[in-house]
């Protein structure tokens, strides 16, 4: 079987520098030959099926790294829906109330844990996790770990390295699975240690 070649898209250095956002000009691109990447579908669709896990990471961190309010707003959206308001049906809206990721955790398959709205959402962002809004780089630190079969609830984590003014940090990102959206969600995020050290890191 022979794959048809992937379309490319190529910008000229000197129109990127002049119009001052490579990002932009690709995205710009992007939209003008009908091509739509993994992390731009996660935003037009939002939670939905065939969506990588990891895409999901991704995009969270990077909405979190450089969109402030929007950002918040994205990954309360990517977010497991708090206790009692999963729908295996209709899966989530962008306003059904979410689990904290504090106290996230997974009870029979299903999730328990403080619910929020998008305002208590941010706030506890805000609190608990400043080193992920406007870090200055991240990357992930392992392969995904499968923390249960999909029987027992179907949960992935990631380890990601942080940075941020100076500091390291190693923080655990857990989804589970969400049969309402066919898509998996954030229900628990942990800072497990700061590593230290001058250790060099890709920039997204």
């Amino acid at each position: 079987m022979v794959r048809a070649p992937r379309p490319r898209v190529c910008v000229r250095a000197s129109d990127a520098d002049a119009d001052g956002d490579l990002e932009a000009r690709l995205a710009r691109e992007f939209r003008r030959r009908g091509i739509r990447s993994s992390l731009q579908q996660l935003e037009e669709e939002g939670p939905s099926a065939f969506k990588d896990p990891a895409k999901v990471v991704e995009f969270v961190m990077l909405c979190l790294q450089h969109r402030e309010d929007a950002g918040l707003a994205q990954a309360f959206r990517f977010t497991s829906a708090a206790a009692g308001t999963q729908s295996f049906v209709h899966g989530v809206s962008d306003s059904t109330p979410r689990t904290s990721w504090v106290s996230g955790k997974v009870i029979g398959r299903f999730v328990s844990g403080v619910a929020n709205d998008l305002a208590g959402f941010s706030r506890e962002l805000r609190a608990e996790f400043p080193m992920l809004l406007a870090c200055d780089a991240w990357r992930f630190a392992s392969p995904p770990t499968t923390l249960s079969k999909e029987e027992d609830g179907w949960i992935v984590q990631f380890l990601l390295d942080v940075r941020k003014g100076g500091s390291a940090y190693i923080v655990a990102v857990r989804l589970l699975y969400d049969w309402g959206s066919w898509c998996f969600l954030i229900f628990n995020v942990k800072v497990l240690q700061d590593p230290g050290g001058d250790a060099a890191l890709e920039k997204h």
